[in-house]
């Protein structure tokens, strides 16, 4: 996990990576209204691109739940990306530029409990046959 120290830098070196430290920053993870589907538009030209910031976007959700949602969105898409799945998951680099410090540490002399919930929304679903999920977390301590 990544301590708290190194969040603003794990988000500026992920915002160097992609060429966007001069980006101008977004105070929420996914744009309003943005509904994304498999077929929105035309495909991304680099796929691989689009997996690998995927991949680095699933390894920031386990101590930034801020981002889980637009996280799962993106996930759904990884074998055929559009460009407007690219630009979304942009969108949410830009959500990491504003809020680079914010995240959850779990210090290894703390003992706690985290009991977690799950519900499954299958009839608001994207992709058929593929639900949606909710995932609601809290931490409880012994």
């Amino acid at each position: 996990m990544i301590p708290p120290e190194g969040y603003k830098k794990a988000a500026a070196d992920i915002l160097s990576d992609v060429g966007l430290l001069g980006a101008k920053p977004a105070s929420t993870p996914v744009p309003k209204r943005l509904k994304l589907t498999a077929d929105d538009g035309n495909l991304f030209p680099e796929p691989k691109k689009y997996r690998r910031l995927v991949g680095i976007m699933l390894y920031l959700n386990m101590t930034r739940p801020d981002i889980t949602f637009a996280v799962q969105q993106h996930s759904q898409f990884m074998s055929k990306p559009t460009q407007s799945h690219w630009d979304a998951s942009i969108h949410v680099l830009r959500y990491l530029k504003h809020a680079p410090s914010t995240g959850l540490f779990f210090s290894s002399s703390n003992d706690f409990k985290l009991t977690a919930y799950c519900d499954s929304d299958w009839q608001h679903a994207q992709i058929p046959g593929v639900p949606s999920q909710d995932t609601v977390c809290s931490s409880v301590p012994r």
